[in-house]
């Protein structure tokens, strides 16, 4: 398990990031209280005793919905799930709990640059490689004239991506404090909370980890306040992978395995969009077969340029497919494939992804690696800067079961995002947004009922 990280440490994150870390920004203000369970007593503690701990903490503790994760053991294959993953998803199911898990830390020379210009040893570790979970890596908030990588960039410690069978991981990332040369903390690195109460620099995944996971449980909280559904583990999942996306560049296929999809700015950003921008968000159930289609879609007028929807369409799916431990590589069971376009007869012509591009069809393995098939969340974003046709817009989900697997007892449940952003910073898309709305028949309810307020 990764060393140093004593559980004192990573709990004041969760209490308290921002007022330990109050010159910078980008520390979320969001405390929460801390359920501190003893899962290991030394670095050598098996991964048995650590899981039946575990167990035994979310039998005691059914209110904690929000679970972090600062540990990790060896680096992942390949093309197997490990077996800590099989029982973290498990638990999640079980439970109906999201676990927050550190991509775990590479320690080793040489060290790593950035760009990135090494073959290194440096996969995320077990068991972030679990499709349940949120897995965080770590960037650098800070630049120092001794650092060893400058702000904004994956800091050198932190694990890369992808998971077993091109799973994308990690999923977000977050300060985890940054590293003066020639391996030591300082002042760019993140401060925390000591056994002694006296406060200290330190770094890892580690710390990355727990920032998020005190955004999560607010998140969910603020979800608990909505009357007519439940808040669910990926729910909660989607919502802060879409409020990175929003948050940070459209990245390349190389800067995603160490970024995955940016820094969530905070809880709220999470559940309320800005006046540029139009959000919707679907609690999608989606049954082999058949498709899940909602159109006329609501476009916003200000996004209507000649004609031409002239916009960036940024999608966001998360779900929990079947799974099977016994299936090796296939152990995800099921795929739900996302289109955004325009309705022609009774087929979509998908805009997003664009039909045609790389991962959208093709060889199998083409589209495992590039167009995320069997990944539990999915990651679609486009821009039009000179307009594309206008029509009848829709948004369709399908599934695919593999060969042999039976169909589900129940319906596949998706949280299914999806934001239309002017390009030009336009501040009528929301309201424009929500009077298209209106002017529908669909049903609809506002998130959140409450929202978070840092202290």
């Amino acid at each position: 398990m990764n060393p140093g990280r004593p559980s004192t440490a990573v709990a004041s994150l969760v209490a308290g990031a921002k007022l330990l870390n109050h010159t910078h920004t980008i520390f979320p203000g969001t405390r929460c209280k801390v359920l501190d369970v003893c899962a290991m007593e030394t670095l050598l503690t098996r991964t048995s005793d650590v899981l039946l701990r575990l167990r035994d903490a979310l039998a005691k503790a059914p209110e904690v919905k929000v679970w972090n994760l600062s540990l990790g053991s060896e680096q992942i294959s390949d093309d197997a799930f490990s077996l800590f993953a099989h029982q973290l998803d498990g638990l999640s199911d079980e439970f109906g709990v999201l676990f927050v898990v550190a991509a775990g830390n590479y320690v080793d020379e040489p060290r790593r640059q950035w760009p990135a210009n090494a073959a290194l040893k440096d996969r995320i570790t077990s068991p972030s490689d679990a499709v349940r979970i949120l897995t965080v890596g770590a960037i650098t908030h800070a630049t120092a004239a001794d650092g060893l990588s400058k702000l904004g960039e994956p800091a050198p410690y932190s694990r890369r991506g992808p998971g077993p069978v091109f799973t994308p991981k990690p999923d977000i990332v977050h300060a985890g404090g940054g590293v003066h040369a020639p391996w030591a903390a300082g002042s760019a690195s993140t401060n925390v909370l000591g056994t002694s109460d006296v406060a200290y620099g330190s770094f890892g995944t580690s710390y990355a980890a727990p920032l998020v996971s005190a955004m999560a449980a607010h998140v969910w909280q603020s979800l608990a306040g909505s009357k007519n559904f439940v808040p669910a583990p990926h729910m909660v999942k989607a919502l802060l992978i879409h409020s990175a996306r929003l948050a940070s560049q459209d990245y390349d296929a190389m800067e995603r395995r160490y970024l995955g999809a940016g820094v969530p700015v905070d809880a709220v950003s999470a559940l309320y969009d800005s006046d540029d921008c139009f959000t919707l968000m679907f609690e999608a159930l989606v049954i082999p077969g058949y498709k899940w289609r909602k159109t006329p879609y609501p476009i916003p007028q200000s996004l209507i340029k000649n004609g031409k929807l002239q916009a960036e369409v940024v999608i966001t799916a998360a779900y929990s497919p079947p799974l099977d431990p016994n299936a090796g590589s296939e152990y995800v069971r099921a795929n739900v494939s996302v289109s955004f376009g325009l309705l022609e007869g009774s087929k979509i012509k998908s805009k997003v992804p664009l039909d045609g591009e790389p991962g959208s069809g093709g060889y199998e393995s083409v589209q495992i690696e590039h167009g995320g098939k069997w990944s539990p969340v999915k990651l679609h974003r486009k821009k039009f800067p000179i307009g594309t046709e206008n029509g009848q817009w829709a948004v369709q989900l399908e599934t695919l079961l593999r060969a042999n697997e039976p169909p589900p007892a129940e319906p596949i449940k998706v949280a299914l995002i999806v934001s239309l952003r002017a390009l030009d910073g336009d501040k009528n898309v929301h309201s424009d947004g929500v009077r298209a709305l209106n002017a529908s028949n669909w049903i609809k309810q506002t998130l959140p009922s409450r929202i978070p307020v840092s202290v």
